[in-house]
């Protein structure tokens, strides 16, 4: 059945204006409206076709098949098929088409026998396709686009390709996988020929399967630049020996430095001279160690008032539970002597049992807390620091060694010593060649050069030299890196200098050894200004309000962007996340309007969630505030985009009372607004006080807006539990 009524939203999208628009239309006669029972506004089909000229819902005999694909499971999960396929239908005006259908594969594009691609043959074969929507060309096959083009067209099917360009990091990840799928088939017939003139190729293509597999491995893929270092097995044994060495001194510089209380000078000018490292090594060593033992502290404070606030809300939980198991003991004590034998007496009984049994549980879990926040305190009092090198989770394995997957213990601590011999750091600085003294990389060679430790000179002489280095993200950025400026010292002299110090760091894995090149990055200057307006920003269960306002504080636009974050992985959630973020940075860029978010903070809350119902702790423990935060701060930073940070008092509140019917604004958008308002820096908004949600005459006095908005604030929760119930009476208000 077509639809006939549409909503002021479904209406602003059809008809491209913005819903006040649509009300004052409405106000002026320019457009007849519908009110509802609820006085709410609908608009006719009519009166839309009408403001159109001509009758565009009238859907023709067009058939649509949205195809999109991915090259592996892992993609689908991330969600890559289902923001094609939403891509897809936010581009294309589906309205004009009859019939819809989605059709996915998830494959290679060189597989030429997808049972998504196959299908869209026969449904051309048959005449049951007039319109292909594909996001990118290389989704419906990586190679002979041309051929497929040809026989849809012979067939009077249109190919719709709505992104030109590819994500970067997809066509990275799939060309390497298809790359190595033909190398792969190639290889295979190949080895099952026996001649000898053969062997040579055959030891070549295995080479070339083995690089791409290396390739197409996403741990080489960095912010900062990472690559895989493709060298022989006995070049990699100084690398061996540097991490266990550096490990080792690492563990007896922790001791001396943060248990015997040596300082820095001390321990550098014994450490030199005993274990013969120069002093850059050193303070690579050091400034590594000390990262790790400043973050453990910061974990400590953070962990104690974890422990004090759920300490607190276990016992505020244990006395109501304690109060509520009383009152059911003396129900059951009246009920035995009157209806021993009742549903009512047994069914208080259980909820006696069931009471009892949470009491057990959560006392159990409050001495627990009160254990650690004790241990936690002890350790804080006497500045004692606890560290497991080579992680407390490997450490826990050898005790019960069956269970993961060892065979013995000697098995268990070879995993042991290469968890603590994997890596090692050398740290850069500007006034150093090449950004750094002890590993120094040239751009127009391609060659790593790395310091040997005096410990080792006899053995791999003063350098060793790694060829062909480069990294496949962010070389740009070393190249910029490692360009010389002349400069001077502190005393005055001149000096060369680099852009910026280079710290690389040596990872090693079960695939090999990897490089991690840091850089300095320059922050782009602030683009935008509170002189034209602001953006505000409510983030929300499931999805992000936009409101945009002028620089007086007049909203101008509302947006809602979905986020789906509910039954999803951590990844997922990032993903919608980024998606979310990416929105609203190009929508502030283009406006040239700084964005404006609340200052909030769910730890204590988060600490709380085993004490609440399942419907709040479903709704907060979905709630990734600080990542959202974290997300739009560094990609702000990184367009010039300006983040300003208010208080979120009575955002909400202020919002539905003053602007929500006023404008025409959602709920949330127009908490949304009172956000970019305070961004700009206007004062607080004085109440409304004689409202249909009561009246609030006697809030008028010379108290702060604050401490009058905070009066009103909780009378209308009292008085109005439900916040749709809220919503609708603010809505019905004259």
């Amino acid at each position: 059945m077509r639809k006939e009524l549409f909503s002021p939203k479904e209406a602003a999208k059809i008809l491209g204006v913005s819903v006040m628009t649509l009300q004052r239309w409405d106000i002026a006669g320019n457009i007849q409206a519908v009110r509802t029972p609820t006085n709410r506004r609908m608009f006719p089909k009519s009166e839309l076709d009408r403001l159109l000229g001509t009758s565009k819902f009238a859907a023709s005999d067009r058939a649509l098949v949205i195809y999109g694909r991915v090259s592996s499971g892992e993609q689908k999960k991330k969600g890559d098929l289902d923001r094609q396929v939403l891509f897809i239908k936010e581009t294309l005006d589906l309205r004009i088409y009859q019939t819809i259908t989605i059709i996915t594969d998830v494959g290679s594009g060189l597989n030429d026998q997808r049972k998504g691609l196959v299908k869209l043959m026969e449904l051309a074969k048959k005449g049951e396709l007039t319109d292909l929507a594909i996001r990118y060309k290389d989704r419906l096959t990586r190679f002979g686009f041309n051929y497929l083009s040809v026989f849809f067209e012979s067939y009077g099917v249109t190919i719709h390709i709505l992104d030109e360009k590819s994500e970067d990091k997809i066509i990275y990840e799939e060309l390497t996988e298809d790359l190595l799928s033909v190398v792969t088939s190639f290889s295979g017939k190949l080895y099952g020929i026996r001649s000898g003139k053969n062997k040579l190729l055959k030891e070549k293509i295995k080479g070339v399967v083995e690089d791409v597999a290396n390739l197409s491995d996403p741990k080489t893929l960095s912010s900062h630049g990472l690559t895989f270092l493709q060298i022989k097995h006995q070049e990699t044994h100084y690398l061996d020996k540097m991490a266990a060495f550096s490990g080792m001194i690492e563990r007896k510089l922790f001791v001396d430095s943060f248990i015997k209380g040596k300082t820095r000078a001390e321990c550098k000018r014994v450490y030199t001279k005993k274990y013969g490292i120069t002093a850059r090594q050193f303070n690579a060593i050091y400034i590594q160690l000390n990262g790790k033992m400043q973050s453990i502290i910061e974990l400590h404070k953070v962990h104690l008032t974890e422990l004090r606030d759920k300490i607190k809300s276990l016992e505020k939980f244990i006395a109501q539970q304690i109060e509520k198991a009383v009152r059911l003991h003396a129900k059951i004590t009246r009920l035995e002597k009157k209806f021993p034998f009742s549903v009512n007496f047994k069914k208080t009984v259980k909820q006696y049992r069931n009471i009892k049994f949470l009491l057990h549980q959560k006392k159990r879990k409050l001495a627990l807390c009160k254990k650690n926040l004790e241990r936690f305190g002890y350790d804080a009092q006497n500045n004692r620091l606890r560290i497991c090198f080579g992680s407390k989770k490997l450490f826990q394995k050898q005790f019960n060694l069956e269970e993961n997957g060892y065979q013995s213990h000697e098995a268990w601590k070879r995993d042991w010593l290469k968890a603590r011999s994997a890596q090692f750091f050398c740290i850069g600085s500007k006034d150093e060649t090449a950004g750094n003294q002890t590993c120094t990389y040239s751009s127009s060679s391609n060659e790593l050069r790395l310091r040997v430790a005096d410990n080792f000179l006899r053995e791999y002489g003063h350098y060793i030299i790694y060829k062909d280095i480069s990294f496949p993200y962010g070389q740009e950025v070393i190249d910029h890196a490692l360009k010389t400026y002349r400069g001077t010292t502190s005393g005055g002299k001149p000096a060369n200098y680099v852009n910026s110090a280079i710290s690389y760091r040596f990872t090693k894995n079960e695939r090999g050894w990897y490089i991690n090149a840091a850089v300095e990055l320059d922050t782009p200057d602030i683009t935008t200004t509170i002189l034209v307006g602001s953006l505000g920003v409510d983030l929300n269960v499931g999805f992000m309000s936009l409101c945009e306002v002028d620089r007086f504080g007049n909203p101008l636009y509302e947006e809602t962007i979905p986020l789906r974050m509910y039954n999803r992985s951590s990844d997922q959630i990032t993903a919608a996340l980024g998606d979310g973020v990416k929105a609203i940075v190009d929508k502030a860029m283009k406006t040239q309007k700084p964005m404006v978010i609340e200052v909030l903070d769910f730890s204590k809350k988060k600490s709380m969630l085993g004490e609440e119902s399942k419907k709040y702790s479903r709704m907060l423990s979905g709630f990734a505030y600080s990542k959202f935060k974290e997300m739009l701060k560094s990609r702000a930073t990184k367009y010039g985009v300006e983040v300003i940070e208010v208080t979120a008092a009575y955002t909400s509140v202020i919002g539905q009372m003053n602007f929500m019917k006023r404008y025409g604004l959602s709920s949330h958008g127009s908490a949304a607004c009172v956000i970019a308002r305070r961004g700009l820096g206007l004062t607080i908004e004085k109440p409304k006080y004689d409202s249909i949600l009561g009246n609030y005459t006697d809030t008028m006095n010379h108290r702060p807006l604050k401490s009058r908005w905070s009066s009103i604030s909780y009378r209308i929760k009292k008085n109005y539990r439900y916040f749709n119930e809220r919503i609708e009476l603010l809505k019905l208000e004259a």
